[in-house]
Parts: C-alpha cells; structure tokens; sequence
C-alpha cells in the first residue's frame, strides 16, 4: 500500500470512529465522547506502531532504524492523541469535573486522593501532547535529514515516554471515572502485548550481538 493510501486509510478510519462516537449518544455528552473514542484511537496506533520494531527483530533477526509503516501509525496516533487532548479540555473546563477530579465527590472514601492524582494524570496528559506536538514535528524525511538516522532514532525513542505516560493517564481515568472492567483490561492488556514484545526484541538483538 502507497504512503497515500494507508494515510486516507487512517484517516477515515480514525474519522469515521470519532464521528460514531460524536454522534452516538446526547449531544450534551459528544465532547466526552469524542475525548474517549480518540483516546482509545491513539492509544491503539500507538500500540501498533510500538509493536513493530520487535516484531521486525524477531522474524528478521535485526532491528529498524527507520521504517514508513511504524511512522505513520506514530503520526495519525500522535494526530488523535491531540484531537483528545482538545477534546478533553473541553471536558475538563466544566464546573462538574472539576468538582469530582479536583477537588472530589462528597462521598469519596479517602478525601484528597481524587484531587491529586487527578490533578497529576491531566498534568501528564499536557505533557503527552507536548511531546506528541515534538515528535509530530521531526516525523518527516527533511528531519531525518537534519538529524541523522542515529540522532533522530534517539530522539523517536521518546515515544516510549509518550506510552508511558499514556498508560498511568489511561488507568488513572479508568479508575477515577468508575469505568467498565472490560476497558481497564484493554488498557492492561495492550500495554502488556507492547512490553513483552519489546522485552523479546530486545533479548533477541541482544543474542544476535552476543
């Protein structure tokens, strides 16, 4: 599939599900919607593109340093991970949440505990934009160019932060919003597929070096 092509594919696939979303339900409530659809849209390609590398180490027995498909999955993930980030905002500004995430629900078990790591998961979900807004900036040819292969391999690598961060943000909000178990779940298992294969590709670079 030509770049072209697998970019109006995401695109319209990521569209298409943050439409659904928008207009699943009342529209009072398609903000919220919205910010949930793109988050679950970015955390899945970003899982892709994450998986990639280790999945090249281990059939071809050597590691990427540059590879089309794992970049653009990185772009449309860091794309819908902004579109949340706006979403999100939106949400965030309400009177109602700031009740229940800053400062907490009346009937909260243990006062405080919703403030401050509420407080510190929309803290990290502007760091992820940051970095997403970063790593968005060098995702072009003319970058890797200016950097070097070597040099803009290492600065990519801070993707691994960007999953990081989105994994504790995503647990953080499951368990605050009282979400199904089933997508708590999801969340563990994706990051579980992510860290496993990287922990094989890594074993497995390292007993080709050996």
């Amino acid at each position: 599939m030509s770049r072209a092509l697998r970019h109006l594919a995401l695109a319209t696939a990521s569209g298409a599900t943050a439409a659904l979303a928008w207009f699943a339900g009342p529209a009072a409530a398609a903000p919220d919607r919205l910010s949930l659809a793109t988050a679950w849209i970015c955390f899945v390609l970003l899982c892709a593109a994450l998986a990639i590398g280790p999945l090249n180490v281990l059939r071809r027995g050597q590691p990427l340093l540059n590879n089309v498909l794992r970049r653009d999955l990185g772009i449309w993930s860091g794309l819908t991970g902004i579109v949340h980030l706006y979403a999100a905002t939106g949400v965030v500004m309400s009177p109602a949440y700031f009740r229940d995430y800053i400062t907490g629900p009346p009937e909260d078990p243990l006062p405080g505990w919703a403030g401050w790591v509420g407080t510190g998961s929309i803290l990290a979900g502007y760091a992820i934009g940051l970095l997403f807004l970063w790593l968005l900036a060098i995702s072009n040819d003319r970058a890797l160019r200016r950097f070097g292969r070597e040099r803009w391999k290492r600065i990519q690598r801070r993707a691994y932060i960007v999953f990081s961060l989105s994994v504790a943000h995503g647990v953080v909000f499951q368990l605050i919003e009282g979400r199904h178990a089933f997508w708590l779940l999801v969340l563990v298992a994706g990051t579980l597929l992510v860290v496993v294969l990287q922990w094989r590709g890594r074993r497995a670079v390292g007993a080709s070096l050996g």
